[in-house]
């Protein structure tokens, strides 16, 4: 692979950045060794949908297999195998489809569908979107309650987590292929002409048996007795050796390390606040009946080195700030929550939580307004029992008094 990369240039006049591939590393660390091409030129590896998939059928074999778990949720889990896959196939075929979306709002509702697919097939449909799924069946057993009581929910969040981080590339990936791989490339070799009715029909017969393969292998128990593991990769070959390093490569590499060892530093507490937005976001839509929209990194026109970048905007005066605080996510309401000092950002008024106007969140919400130019923005901290919302009117006096003398100070000092 490293050697196609280098030649790809002289047999084909082109640059390739991306990679398809599994979840070996090797190669990308090898191409990121060699540098085919010049040392700024990045090649991203993407994960291939049947590998991601794949990935996260055996994380679930995991959770049927974890007794700490109630058996009904586990036995359920193991008499559907096949729907936790088929909904996220759904979803990345039907957000790829859409012709009147951003590439950015396609990825932002994958991320959505990824997530809220587990509570979907527990009986829980609140959150799923229309073409998902017309709401609970007859005699629907919701285990959603158990799921959460138990922690089930949470660990969940954590195994789809990495799938929905990988939605922009399986979104790009089923857009540009429609999931069909194999015609893509036979497409291509044979000067854009795809397979006739013969090799359709052996195509679907052969994606039929992988199918029905699939489900008797995910939850496949019969392990055979007195087999030989020589772990993982025990046939890919010889490593090979390494180039010594010279100081110029020695200096760019722990330049870049360091630069980007801050960026993969995520508290738990951090982790889980990433894993909970969506569905906090897609709670907000259900209750204010507003749309959210995803956005980028806004940069300040006045003070050129500030930016902001909202959880979402709603329109062109308002955006949205999510919190999702892990240190309350166990309590039945706000109130118990914020007695035990969980809140400490709030203050309780007339049986609502209010954010202070000291409190570093009130002050991050003032800053993100004057950044984007609103003027309202509303304030969410959720939690899988409850959810609190507050609407935080812009304060140019706060800014101007507060905020700009210090900022300012802490560039130019």
């Amino acid at each position: 692979v490293a050697e196609g990369f280098k030649k790809s240039v002289e047999m084909h006049g082109l640059k390739y950045n991306k990679l398809i591939g599994d979840g070996d590393y090797s190669v990308t660390k090898r191409l990121q060794e060699i540098m085919p091409y010049c040392p700024n030129f990045f090649i991203e590896k993407i994960e291939c949908r049947n590998h991601l998939l794949r990935n996260y059928g055996t994380k679930l074999t995991g959770i049927v297999k974890n007794t700490k778990y109630p058996i009904s949720i586990r036995n359920h889990i193991k008499k559907n195998p096949v729907r936790f896959r088929s909904a996220i196939t759904k979803a990345m075929d039907y957000r790829s489809k859409l012709q009147y979306e951003t590439k950015e709002e396609k990825i932002f509702g994958l991320r959505k569908d990824i997530t809220n697919s587990f509570r979907h097939i527990l009986g829980d449909h609140r959150l799923c979107e229309p073409y998902f799924c017309n709401g609970p069946k007859p005699n629907e057993i919701n285990y959603i309650d158990e799921a959460l009581t138990t922690g089930l929910l949470e660990e969940f969040i954590q195994i789809v987590n990495r799938l929905a981080n990988n939605a922009e590339k399986a979104a790009l990936l089923s857009h540009n292929t429609s999931g069909k791989y194999i015609r893509t490339i036979h497409k291509a070799l044979v000067q854009d002409k795809s397979p006739g009715d013969v090799g359709k029909k052996f195509l679907i017969s052969k994606e039929k048996k992988n199918d029905q393969r699939r489900r008797l292998m995910l939850f496949n128990e019969n392990v055979p007795r007195n087999t030989k593991h020589y772990g993982p990769d025990a046939d890919y070959g010889l490593a090979e050796p390494l180039e010594n390093d010279e100081p110029f490569d020695y200096d760019e590499i722990k330049l870049k390390f360091l630069n980007t060892l801050c960026m993969n530093n995520f508290s738990k507490a951090t982790e889980y606040g990433k894993v909970m937005e969506s569905s906090a976001i897609a709670d907000f839509e259900k209750t204010m009946f507003l749309k959210v929209k995803p956005c980028g990194l806004y940069c300040d026109l006045e003070y050129p080195f500030l930016g902001a970048s909202p959880d979402g905007v709603i329109d062109d005066d308002t955006i949205i700030e999510v919190k999702c605080p892990i240190s309350a996510k166990d309590y039945d309401n706000f109130i118990d929550a914020f007695n035990d000092k969980k809140l400490p950002q709030c203050e309780l008024f007339d049986k609502k939580l209010k954010l202070k106007k000291n409190s570093n969140y009130y002050y991050q919400i003032q800053g993100q307004m004057h950044i984007c130019k609103k003027t309202k923005c509303y304030f969410v901290i959720y939690t899988s029992y409850w959810t609190s919302i507050e609407r935080v009117d812009y304060d140019d006096d706060f800014w101007q008094t507060k905020m700009a003398p210090k900022l300012e100070k802490s560039v130019f000092k």
